[in-house]
């Protein structure tokens, strides 16, 4: 196994771990409000303003994207990526680098929209307020999943530039 396929493979494990913090969210807003208390009063003012940063957050990731990667390098976005260049270890180091960096700041901000969607559940008490957050940082994650694909994208537009 080459140096790059391991780190590769470390990306993935904390792109799953990312994932996974979601949903650990979900759990402990629904634990936390399995008995919700009747006397306290939910306060709903700042629902907007979490599912507008949420929403800013989503639109935001393509841009960085772009601008940390030189390339989108997602599966369904082919932004012109064409023929790469040579595959050497000093390449694959290179590109790698450029795509841990861009892939994990890309899925961070994928992981704040569930942290707005754990924020507004807290304010409002109501466990049911996370769930669309979480299964849209969970589809954003997915798509920003690391791939061998997505490594030769950014080794492609790396070699353009």
């Amino acid at each position: 196994m080459s140096e790059g396929v391991k780190n590769l493979m470390q990306l993935k494990i904390v792109a799953g771990a990312l994932v996974g913090s979601v949903f650990v969210y979900v759990v402990v807003v629904f634990v936390l409000f399995m008995d919700p208390d009747p006397d306290q009063v939910a306060n709903t003012t700042l629902l907007f303003p979490m599912a507008g940063m949420a929403g800013l957050s989503m639109l935001a990731i393509l841009p960085l994207r772009k601008m940390l990667l030189g390339t989108f390098a997602l599966p369904f976005l082919a932004d012109g990526a064409g023929a790469g260049p040579q595959w050497s270890e000093q390449v694959e180091q290179a590109a790698l680098a450029k795509y841990a960096t861009g892939t994990i700041v890309g899925l961070a901000v994928a992981e704040s929209v569930a942290i707005y969607g754990l924020v507004a559940s807290f304010l409002a008490q109501d466990p049911m307020l996370v769930l669309p957050f979480a299964a849209t940082a969970v589809l954003l994650m997915a798509a920003q999943f690391p791939s061998d694909a997505g490594l030769r994208a950014v080794a492609a537009a790396s070699a353009r530039a």
